[in-house]
Order: structure tokens, then sequence, then C-alpha cells
């Protein structure tokens, strides 16, 4: 007699829930055994970052660089990682095969520099993570390369932070003015941010997330109803929670990500935002456009509910979305093996952002 779906089902969740029982029971039983547990989760969850390095010709110097610069700036930003650098990224397969080596040429500011387009009357900045940053991608390559030849009347600008979401942006914004990267001249144009639906998770520091970004920048909204900054997310005493239960639970067998995303947290979120549109509409001009852009490659059906209910409250908060090529998406070759986007899929993703922006000119102007 064959087992019916649905009796199927629950009968592996009894069999995962006995399995997961059966391995707290060793943990607590056997220090070893909680130790050989974390060192499963850490081979596990360092298998996407391990399998590449970033290759200077003098390590020194640039920790060198690094301190001097940020002793001068007065500021612990610990956005800019490596100011005024030229870095070489190895990435290998997990059989030692190389998979690409690819060169990053940082500004000032640590972000991806490009170069001066002496025809430029109007600037066009794309802000987002790594994605935007170009992760994978030389100099020539990324979506705000293929982007400027598109748009030959702008110049450019990447404010992509590697590994970091809205919150580390506006952080940025807080402690530098645009000015200082964009000419006055230049006052005039457009500013795109990037929006993924697990940046949701980045900027309310989920357990999952703290692993690797503690150090990214927490906000909250005070009893008066303001946005402000607090601390790293290492300050707050959630993240040491988060901590103990990653350290108890590495694999996530017990505890699933916390904390379950509240209305709260979605406020939050547009709010960090519209503070975001306030600092570049008053670094720059006041007429000129802020856009949300929801990346069609990063939004997964399971989040499909939380996503429309953060749509409404980017809506009420004013807040415009652009919402380039959902239904015109490639293949898989245009992803490398961590699910960043190739040289490929850059050109492409530029392409949909570009029929986006010209089928309404108002977006342009």
């Amino acid at each position: 007699m064959e087992m019916q779906p649905d009796v199927y089902h629950h009968f592996n969740i009894i069999l995962n829930n006995l399995r997961k029982i059966l391995t707290l029971i060793l943990i607590c039983a056997s220090p070893k055994a909680l130790c050989e547990e974390v060192q499963k989760f850490k081979k596990i969850n360092s298998s996407g970052l391990n399998y590449y390095q970033f290759i200077t010709a003098d390590v020194d110097m640039r920790s060198a660089e690094f301190k001097k610069y940020q002793s001068v700036q007065k500021i612990a930003n610990p956005q800019i990682e490596f100011p005024n650098m030229r870095l070489t990224h190895l990435a290998l397969e997990e059989n030692g095969k190389r998979e690409f080596v690819k060169t990053y040429t940082l500004n000032q500011f640590g972000f991806r520099k490009i170069a001066i387009n002496q025809k430029a009357k109007q600037h066009f900045i794309m802000a987002g993570d790594s994605h935007i940053f170009g992760h994978g991608c030389n100099d020539d390559e990324t979506i705000t390369s293929f982007l400027a030849e598109k748009f030959p009347d702008y110049q450019m600008v990447n404010l992509g932070i590697s590994g970091s979401a809205g919150n580390s942006l506006l952080f940025f914004l807080d402690h530098y003015n645009l000015k200082t990267m964009i000419s006055s001249k230049l006052d005039r144009g457009i500013f795109i941010y990037d929006f993924s639906d697990y940046l949701i998770e980045r900027m309310i520091g989920s357990k999952n997330f703290i692993r690797w970004g503690w150090m990214q920048p927490a906000y909250e909204i005070n009893s008066k109803g303001k946005l402000v900054f607090i601390d790293s997310f290492n300050g707050l005493w959630a993240t040491k929670f988060f901590k103990f239960i990653n350290l108890i639970d590495p694999n996530n067998y017990f505890i699933a990500n916390l904390p379950k995303i509240t209305d709260d947290h979605l406020k939050l979120i547009a709010r960090i935002f519209v503070e975001m549109k306030k600092k570049y509409l008053s670094q720059t001009n006041i007429a000129n456009h802020f856009y949300i852009q929801l990346n069609p490659f990063f939004l997964e059906e399971d989040n499909k509910m939380i996503v429309q209910k953060l749509i409404v409250k980017f809506k009420a908060e004013g807040l415009e979305l652009l919402s380039p090529g959902r239904n015109k998406l490639m293949a898989e070759h245009i992803y490398l093996r961590d699910r960043h986007l190739t040289p490929e899929g850059h050109r492409f993703y530029a392409n949909l952002i570009t029929d986006e922006l010209k089928h309404s000119k108002d977006r342009l102007k």
C-alpha cells in the first residue's frame, strides 16, 4: 500500500523532529559533539566565501593605508574597506579549479571607480549591494559600465557596498556628502537603489545575517517617531542572543531564522529609504528623481507576500518604484556559482533598466 502525499509529508516532519531531538541530546551530552557541529556549520557556511581570496601587491601596505585614511577622516566608518585600491579577485571552485580572475578599482570612498565623462550633463547613481558593486566583474563589466554606454549624457556613480543594505548606505550619507563625489555642475540627475528581498533581513539584523554582518549599522524609530542610528548590530542585546543561539544550533535544526518579520520592521525599512531620499535630494538637487528598483533576479516566491506588504509601505511614504523586466528573465548562465550575476547578466540587467526608464520620459527629466 502506497503512502499518501499528506501522510508522507507529515511522516517526514516527524522524522526530522526526532533527528533534531537526538542531535540536541548528543550535543548536551558531549562537548566534543558540539564542537563537531560548529565545525560542520563553519565548513558549510564558508563554502561560498573560502573559494576566493583578495590578492594585492602588499597586504600590509593596504592595511596601513586604510588605517591612515580612517585617522585622517576621524570617523570610524566600517563601510569604507579599501579606499584608493586596486584589488584582484581570484575565485576558485571547490576542487581548486580557477573560476575567474577579476580586477576591482576603487575610489577614495571605497566604491567602484568610474571614469569621468567629460560630456556628462547630469548624474546617474546606482546604489545597492555586491550585485551593483559588480562582484565577479571587471571594471568594464559592471552594470554601471553598461549603463554608461546607454546614457552617454550622464556621469555614472556606483554606490554598491558588498554585503550591505539600505541602512549601510544611509549611514554613509550621514557622514559623507555626495557633493564631494559629484560636481556641482552635475547636481541634476537620478538615484536608483537596487532592492532584493533578502535585504529585509540585513536591514533588521536577523539571526542568520549577523553570522557575518554584525558590524552593519542599526537604526530604530524612537518614541518621538524619529529615525535614529543606535549602534552597529553587534552592540545590540538581540545580536548577542542570536550569536548564542547560532553557537548551540549552528545548522538551524531547532530554531529558524529570527526575528519574525513584523509590520514595525517594514515601517523601519521604509523610513530608512525615506531618509536616504531626503539625504540625496538635499545633497544634490531637490528636483531630482529617487527610485527603489525591485531586482527581478532576487525576488523569491516564498517572500512574495512580505515584499508586497513592504511595497505598500514604500508607496505610503511616497517612494517611487521601478520593476524592470519581471517577465523577461534569462536562463541560469547569467549567474556565477555563488549566484552573483555574470558580466552577461549585468549587461542584460542594464538593458532591462534602460527599457524601464525610457518607457517614461518623465523619469529622465
